[in-house]
């Protein structure tokens, strides 16, 4: 017992709340489905909905785009039921529209189901972060953003465990059978959820009042530009590996599971250290020396032999600890940047712009490192590098 409870504290951190356990546990329930789903989704949905690959990445496309719009619209929520109602809402919606991807014979039945999904999840997560913002002290934000993703790191590792024994039985019933799962992940968070402290008043401030905020917003981008190295291992790595390079292409996987492992162990621990929005500026300037680091030392690894290896594996460490920082420091100046009571229109602004900056990264990686050849790497490490100094200069206006 005294073992379990010394690793959930290392893990986990000190803040132990009803509220924060609440939370944590129902983000891993959902993202377990989720890692689920997403392992099959590709495979499912070319084998059961009959679509042609063209069919499939553009209608995801477009679904991720009008899900932008759609979940833009959570602080009106917020306002007028409550961030806890909000997310016990959009955590129904997101259930029925989980289970709804049975019923997909068709690009626009896909666009319609996809849409609600995608709008849902982004819409549960402003609600979240709302939730943490008025439940807890801002010394304890960071550290509560911080178990939430440490749950999403192992909630999506378990999840694509589960996806990969359906891939390997590879039937419509085991696809299926994930599909009806992950449906049972969103009501038995639903059903967690629940116990929530009851709602207040929740920012009922228009959402124009973040968005003529040029500090928050300039903040915003660069964030946004900052957090496009998160595009890195599960895009530019394989990419790079199947075209570039002469390594073995498991590494791809290696590296992943070498960051999961990481950010399991000690992203709440590296939070601990970002505890003023001071401490963020100075560490989104060295996080930019760090991804360059990593950056140059990918380029480094060519070939096939031990040595390269070693680089690629080193790399990935030196990564993964930019990573954690950058996304601690990056947690402390959006708390500390947004004002408690527009805490919805805020949030929902800042996820907008994130979202924008996750959706367009992988284009951005892959089309630099097919143009730029051997100085491709250098490149992104200049761009990481210069997004986030820009960042910690910004955030200190």
């Amino acid at each position: 017992m005294r073992f379990t409870q010394a690793m959930r504290s290392y893990i986990l951190g000190d803040v132990n709340s009803h509220c924060a356990n609440i939370l944590a546990l129902s983000s891993l329930l959902n993202i377990i489905g989720t890692g689920a789903f997403t392992s099959i989704t590709v495979v499912f949905l070319l084998q059961s909905a009959q679509l042609s690959a063209h069919e499939l990445g553009s209608g995801l496309a477009l679904s991720g785009i009008v899900a932008l719009g759609a979940s833009s619209q959570a602080p009106r929520l917020i306002h007028r039921i409550g961030a806890r109602r909000s997310l016990l809402a959009v955590t129904a919606i997101s259930g029925a529209a989980a289970i709804s991807y049975i019923a997909v014979r068709g690009t626009v039945s896909l666009v319609l189901i996809a849409t609600v999904a995608i709008a849902a999840q982004r819409a549960g997560a402003v609600c979240r972060l709302v939730i943490i913002s008025r439940e807890f002290s801002n010394e304890q934000r960071v550290a509560i953003r911080a178990q939430l993703q440490v749950a999403a790191n192992l909630g999506f590792g378990l999840g694509a465990l589960i996806g990969a024994g359906a891939l390997t039985l590879a039937s419509i019933e085991a696809y299926n059978a994930v599909i009806t799962f992950n449906m049972l992940t969103y009501a038995a968070a639903w059903i967690l959820l629940r116990g929530l402290p009851g709602d207040t008043a929740d920012g009922a401030q228009s959402r124009r009042l973040a968005l003529h905020d040029r500090t928050f917003l300039l903040v915003s981008v660069c964030g946004a530009a900052s957090a496009m190295h998160n595009a890195i291992l599960p895009t530019a790595i394989p990419f790079w590996l199947a075209k570039h390079a002469g390594l073995p292409k498991p590494l791809a996987a290696v590296m992943l599971i070498l960051n999961t492992t990481m950010v399991l162990l000690l992203q709440v621990r590296v939070a601990r250290n970002v505890d003023s929005l001071s401490a963020a500026r100075m560490t989104h300037r060295r996080v930019g020396l760090l991804l360059a680091l990593a950056c140059g030392m990918i380029s480094l690894a060519e070939g096939s032999g031990s040595l390269a290896i070693g680089i690629l594996l080193i790399s990935g460490v030196v990564y993964t600890w930019a990573e954690m920082c950058q996304s601690s420091a990056a947690w402390r100046i959006a708390f500390d940047l947004i004002p408690p009571d527009s805490a919805p229109a805020y949030h929902a602004t800042y996820s907008t712009i994130t979202s924008l900056g996750t959706m367009i990264a992988p284009a951005v990686v892959v089309f630099v490192l097919e143009a730029s050849g051997s100085w491709g790497w250098p490149i992104l490490g200049l761009m990481f590098a210069s997004a986030c100094w820009l960042t910690g200069v910004v955030a200190g206006q």
